[in-house]
């Protein structure tokens, strides 16, 4: 579905997921790595737009929104949920902007593929009913 006056439809946020898993699936250091980034940005967006539909979040659509959406995800869904996005987004920030090899003390990311879909699954269980 495209939006009036612009080609390109809607952004499905859980669609950016399952790109970051095709990519995690390859072999090469910068396919795992956008994975990763990949995977922070489906759970960031796909909860971004759940809590706002809800009125528990009013994203500003800026860095702010990255800073502010963890609080609302913990009061949301638990406050596991809310330091697992944080955690998720240390983790894309190094796999995105460290271009030297990664902490040895930093998990791989098919972790941080795995976390991503549990996530937007603990997000989805939450808006049934």
């Amino acid at each position: 579905m495209t939006t009036p006056g612009h080609p390109e439809p809607a952004l499905d946020p859980e669609s950016l997921l399952r790109l970051a898993e095709e990519l995690g699936a390859r072999g090469d250091t910068a396919a795992r790595r956008t994975a990763v980034d990949r995977a922070y940005y489906s759970v960031f967006l796909y909860n971004r737009e759940l809590l706002a539909a809800r009125g528990s979040f009013s994203p500003t659509h800026t860095a702010q929104d990255h800073r502010t959406l963890p609080v609302s995800l913990s009061r949301a869904l638990g406050i596991r949920a809310g330091n697992d996005l944080v955690r998720l987004r240390r983790a894309r920030n190094q796999f995105t902007y460290n271009t030297g090899p990664l902490p040895t003390n930093l998990a791989p990311a098919g972790h941080w593929l795995e976390l991503a879909a549990d996530l937007i699954a603990t997000a989805k269980a939450s808006s049934v009913g």
